[in-house]
């Protein structure tokens, strides 16, 4: 996982000819839209799970024969629910660190200047 990451930023930093805010900037749109795709994402799960608590409330007011049948219907919508309700908590998680990593602090130091070099240590006066 972090091969990846740091893969991904790899890319970045060439795409952005090694200018560090362009690739935060670009890790903060990445993240809102990983953001994005995981409300989104929930919010389907979300309203599967109210139809299929809807079908059984009236499964279970029509009969018990056809409660029974419709339960068993709706045993793999659960569990395809559960699943998916997993996989909302690792993408918000990934989120949440690309988050958390697109607001890392760079120092940036100047080329030319003598006082960051570091051949100046062996040269006395």
């Amino acid at each position: 996982m972090i091969w990846i990451l740091l893969g991904v930023l790899f890319v970045l930093l060439v795409r952005n000819q090694f200018d560090t805010q362009a690739v935060a900037k670009d890790i903060r749109r990445i993240a809102k839209s990983a953001r994005k795709i995981v409300r989104e994402l929930a919010r389907t799960v979300r309203q599967a799970v109210k139809e299929a608590k809807q079908e059984t409330a009236e499964a279970r007011k029509t009969g018990p024969e056809q409660a029974a049948a419709s339960v068993q219907a709706a045993q793999p919508v659960q569990a395809e629910t559960q699943q998916n309700n997993e996989l909302l908590k690792e993408l918000e998680q990934k989120a949440g660190t690309a988050a958390m990593l697109a607001n890392v602090p760079t120092i940036a130091f100047p080329e030319d200047d003598p006082k960051y070099d570091s051949s100046r240590k062996y040269m006395y006066a």
